[in-house]
């Protein structure tokens, strides 16, 4: 019998200023989740809210297997970006900007457990049937933005992607997203070690870089390196690898985003097995002292 597609919402987590909140997602076999943002904010004289801005509300969205198995932790700010890239348009957003008046400003996004752009993505939809818990976690900030009087209320809408009708023997992989950041302090090289050994297996690297005001931008770097030991996985010039991602994705370039995808199309046969890996390290080429860099760790996780 095939697998039957569903889609179902789950109760909403309710915003609260600067705190945790959390969701129990039902025990069911996962393509992904279907999320949205919305807070309801009442604006001073000339607000300032973007997009970027009012996704920074939500500091990270954690996916947490049993209490301890973090699978996912990323900004909300990364689903939204990594849907432009994925699936090659921007998801809907709306931002109220009138000023000294009371209005809702909202976003979508889309958090993937099953791998995007890749050959075979049913091959890594998550199976939580015999887990014991799967929560997501939204962690609250408590601005979206400069001249907003107020965050008056708020939500994050959860609908579920899910399969019924699935094996119950059905087997696949994981695919695992957390994020690092450094700041870049200096002019020059500026490394990061990524983790090796135990089950670390590396799809893409997903680097964002932000200026001293926290806004994406495009003259904080101007190469990227991913290297173990002598050998390169990739040495780029920081605008010809945006080009290529305009390619790969048929995608207007992101202001201050860069994807290194370590896959050719969709084979997943080819990321990164750094399980025997001595070391792995991003060494970007700093243009400024007063910047700052994260990358979302996408892993494609096989036994």
């Amino acid at each position: 019998m095939p697998k039957q597609p569903r889609r179902l919402e789950v109760e909403s987590i309710t915003f609260s200023s600067g705190a945790l909140r959390s969701r129990e997602l039902p025990k069911t076999v996962y393509k992904g989740l279907w999320l949205k943002l919305s807070i309801t904010h009442t604006n001073g004289v000339g607000p300032t809210t973007t997009v970027d801005t009012l996704m920074a509300v939500l500091s990270k969205i954690n996916i947490v297997i049993n209490g301890q198995d973090q699978l996912k932790s990323v900004p909300f700010r990364h689903i939204y970006y990594r849907n432009q890239y994925d699936f090659s348009q921007a998801p809907q957003s709306s931002i109220f900007t009138t000023n000294s008046t009371q209005g809702t400003s909202y976003v979508w996004a889309y958090l993937p457990f099953a791998m995007t752009r890749s050959l075979n993505p049913e091959d890594t939809v998550l199976d939580a049937r015999k887990f014991q818990s799967l929560m997501l976690e939204a962690n609250w900030g408590s601005s979206i933005g400069s001249n907003v009087t107020s965050l008056d209320s708020g939500t994050l809408k959860i609908y579920t992607d899910e399969y019924s009708n699935v094996d119950e023997n059905f087997a696949g992989g994981r695919h695992e997203e957390n994020v690092v950041s450094r700041n870049l302090d200096a002019t020059g090289s500026r490394t990061l070690e990524l983790e090796v050994g135990s089950n670390n297996q590396y799809r893409r690297l997903w680097i964002y870089t932000r200026n001293n005001s926290a806004a994406l931008s495009n003259v904080q770097i101007d190469n990227l390196i991913v290297k173990s030991r002598a050998f390169n996985y990739d040495n780029i010039n920081a605008d010809a690898l945006q080009q290529f991602n305009a390619w790969e994705f048929a995608q207007s370039v992101q202001t201050g985003l860069y994807v290194l995808d370590f896959t050719r199309d969709g084979k997943l046969t080819q990321r990164i097995d750094a399980r025997n890996l001595s070391e792995l390290i991003v060494d970007v080429n700093s243009l400024v002292s007063n910047g700052t860099m994260e990358i979302v760790k996408e892993k494609a996780i096989f036994a």
